[in-house]
This record gives C-alpha cells, sequence and structure tokens, in this order.
C-alpha cells in the first residue's frame, strides 16, 4: 500500500507546480502534463470548483484503493464524518489562491492510528480565480490494522489546522515533521 510512498513526493509536486507556475499566482490546469509527473499519479487528485460546489474530478489509483472505494465524481467530504473541515481545507486554497498542507489522524483504538497528509495547490484558467485544486496524499496505515473497504464512512478522523505554504522550505520542513 502507501507505506512505502516517500513524503518527498509532496515536495516533489510543489517544485513542479512551482515550475508551471512561472511568475503567474498560480497555473492553469492545462500545464499540468501527467507525463511530467508519472510516479506521482497514483497519488494525485483533482478538485473542481463549480457553482459553489466542490467535487473530485480526478482520483488517483492508489488514493482510491486507500480510500476503499474511487470518489471521482463525489463531493468533497462527503465520505467522512468530518467532511466540513475537508471541505474547508479545499476553500481556504480557493480563497488564499495559496498552497495548503494538512493532516489527518484516523484513531481506531488506542495506538491503532492511521495518519495521512496532504498537499493542495491552486489552478486558475484565468490567472485569478481558483477554479480546480491539484493535491496529492499520502497515508500511513498502522502494521497493525488494515482499513477495510468504506473505512472511512465511521472512521474517528481528526483533521488539522490547514497551513498555508510559503515557499519550498517551509513546506520541506512541514512535512518532514509530519513524517
Amino acid at each position: 500500500m502507501s507505506q512505502g510512498v516517500p513524503v518527498s513526493y509532496h515536495l516533489r509536486l510543489y517544485r513542479y507546480w512551482l515550475d508551471k507556475r512561472g511568475s503567474r499566482t498560480m497555473p492553469p490546469r492545462s500545464s499540468i502534463e501527467p507525463i511530467d509527473i508519472p510516479a506521482l499519479l497514483p497519488y494525485l487528485g483533482i478538485i473542481e470548483k463549480t457553482a459553489g460546489e466542490l467535487r473530485y474530478r480526478l482520483m488517483g489509483s492508489s488514493m482510491a484503493q486507500q480510500l476503499g472505494f474511487d470518489a471521482t465524481g463525489g463531493v468533497v467530504g462527503s465520505y467522512i464524518p468530518a467532511g466540513q473541515a475537508l471541505r474547508d481545507t479545499v476553500e481556504l486554497v480557493c480563497t488564499s489562491a495559496s498552497p495548503v498542507f494538512n493532516t489527518g489522524r484516523y484513531e481506531f483504538e488506542p495506538g491503532l492510528v492511521h495518519r495521512s497528509s496532504v498537499l493542495l495547490l491552486p489552478l486558475s484558467e484565468d490567472a485569478t480565480t481558483v477554479n480546480m485544486v491539484v493535491f496529492l496524499r499520502i497515508v500511513r496505515f498502522h502494521p497493525n490494522g488494515w482499513a477495510s473497504r468504506d473505512w472511512l464512512r465511521n472512521a474517528p478522523v481528526r483533521i488539522g489546522e490547514p497551513v498555508l505554504i510559503r515557499d519550498f522550505e517551509h513546506l520541506e520542513t512541514i512535512v518532514a515533521e509530519w513524517e
């Protein structure tokens, strides 16, 4: 599963996003080329914001496997009790037009905790309004407890406080602390 996914994937995606952004505030979706980042694709997703609604437009294969289902087409956060906190994190990316890092904890019993981290990056077709968010999610499952299909529906989840990313070094520090 994702135990072997290096946290450096967050850094690789951020560096790629910065390159595609250039001198703009954020890049458009059309500048993100899957062929450029093949190792990241299984852990990548895209959220689209249309008519005030946040929907998964794309979900990587490993992410779908980790969740126990493919949420493509679904409303962000509709599958977990802490869905509003997740939507608030995505909205922060949209309103700030800035990269955001966040974490999650799923504690099923004392000592049996699955942890996740996510890097969310804004995309814009008009270089002003965020209409999509590309994100990369990494999960660290506890070795003595695997999550079954639809495990998130009733998971006791705590979404962390979102952190606005200032620069590469800031993200590097946060990612190292999470790991």
